[in-house]
């Protein structure tokens, strides 16, 4: 059976998330959102952060506002990113990335996931929803849930933990549960996904909100607005698990080096909603060059199908 492997790009996520021309727009409809009446905190002290809640949420208007202002002067945010690291600007790379984080978790629970990631799913499937082709790997680009969300509905639960004991994610913040693991289908996420991961949970991938399932009211707002203290501040040990591929400081846990010892004998490469951008190239190269067995490669975006 010939090994297959998926490369999905942010083209994949176009029927729930903004691409890049379009995040501007998005970001400055959020910030509408978090002006809305129904969704003004109190003043209650969050005391990790000895802030009000209302201090806080004023506070994430200005990031997405910054956020809004730097997506604006660059190609992109992940081009703001990678200039932010090259001048060692963390600070203001963590800034974006808590900020991204929480943009990401909103529009994803206003709109359905891309039906796309539920055909692929159905799709690859055998007889049940644990039945995973052994022959299928999948590298993506992207930091959102789209994976996560879409599967959902194949376990009737809406807790983002617990479909986590169902498909096997691989991040650059993820222990190396087993070897094993790496010999069946998995997803690896380059860029991580929005979330979080602490130093107590020896690098185990949390979850900024338990579900995305339902209304964004007050209370999903309230809890958001914990964790959006927590990783901007750094209490209890929270860290962004976004974090870009070629941030390469984690050594063997480097999330690229997993994925090209997992894709190297793939025969088939389908690439989904990616555009190759420029600043990824390196990284790309890697990958694609390590597939010593290909054959055949198909690019799809949401108008074109081509095989190469």
């Amino acid at each position: 059976m010939s090994k297959i492997t998926f490369l999905f790009g942010a083209g994949a996520s176009r029927n729930c998330l903004p691409i890049v021309n379009e995040i501007p727009n998005r970001l400055y409809n959020l910030i509408d959102i978090l002006k809305k009446d129904e969704l003004q905190l109190e003043h209650e002290e969050f005391k990790p952060a000895k802030k009000s809640y209302r201090e806080l949420q004023i506070e994430l208007i200005e990031d997405i506002k910054w956020l809004f202002d730097l997506s604006n002067d660059h190609a992109s945010v992940d081009t703001a990113a990678k200039k932010l690291f090259i001048k060692g600007d963390y600070n203001n790379l963590l800034r974006l990335k808590v900020a991204l984080s929480i943009f990401l978790i909103v529009e994803q629970i206003l709109k359905s996931p891309d039906k796309r990631y539920d055909s692929f799913f159905s799709s690859i499937l055998g007889d049940s929803k644990s039945d995973f082709p052994k022959n299928i790997r999948v590298v993506s680009w992207n930091y959102d849930l789209q994976f996560e969300l879409s599967f959902m509905d194949y376990i009737n639960d809406k807790r983002l933990d617990a479909l986590r004991s169902h498909i096997n994610f691989i991040t650059k913040f993820d222990y190396l549960r087993d070897n094993d693991d790496l010999q069946n289908f998995g997803i690896f996420k380059l860029n991580g996904h929005a979330g979080y991961y602490t130093n107590s949970s020896r690098w185990s991938v949390q979850d900024l909100l338990p579900s995305l399932d339902g209304d964004f009211d007050i209370t999903k707002f309230k809890s958001l607005i914990n964790n959006y203290a927590r990783l901007k501040y750094n209490l209890d040990g929270l860290n962004p698990s976004l974090s870009f591929a070629w941030e390469d400081q984690y050594g063997e846990n480097n999330v690229v080096k997993k994925a090209i010892s997992n894709v190297f004998d793939t025969e088939i490469l389908v690439v989904v909603g990616y555009s190759f951008p420029f600043f990824n190239r390196n990284i790309d190269r890697r990958i694609i060059q390590s597939m010593t067995n290909l054959k055949k490669i198909y690019l799809q975006s949401p108008c074109k199908y081509q095989t190469i």
